[in-house]
């Protein structure tokens, strides 16, 4: 919930810069910031099950890339989700 927390937080910038008029640089910084936390996280134990045959690098690169998604649509859509409300169907999402 910290990411959804530090998005709201800053809406006004990550709308700017993943609107359609900003930054492809800082997408592919924040995939690849995204990525290399969540591949530190999948070393340390954080990863979930049932994912053993999938390498981890790839494993955090693909839920980086939903997560830039996900960051994106919630500040260009300018719904009323709270940050916990995104976590939660976030989360939901990525269980399958």
């Amino acid at each position: 919930m910290d990411l959804f927390e530090h998005v709201a937080e800053h809406a006004v910038l990550y709308r700017r810069m993943l609107s359609e008029q900003g930054s492809a640089r800082f997408a592919h910084m924040l995939r690849d910031r995204l990525t290399e936390v969540l591949a530190a996280r999948f070393a340390q134990g954080a990863r979930p099950s049932g994912f053993d045959d999938v390498p981890a690098r790839l494993h955090a690169a693909y839920v980086a890339g939903a997560l830039v998604g996900v960051v994106s649509d919630t500040v260009l859509a300018g719904g009323t989700r709270t940050p916990r409300d995104t976590a939660a169907a976030t989360w939901r999402l990525l269980r399958g």
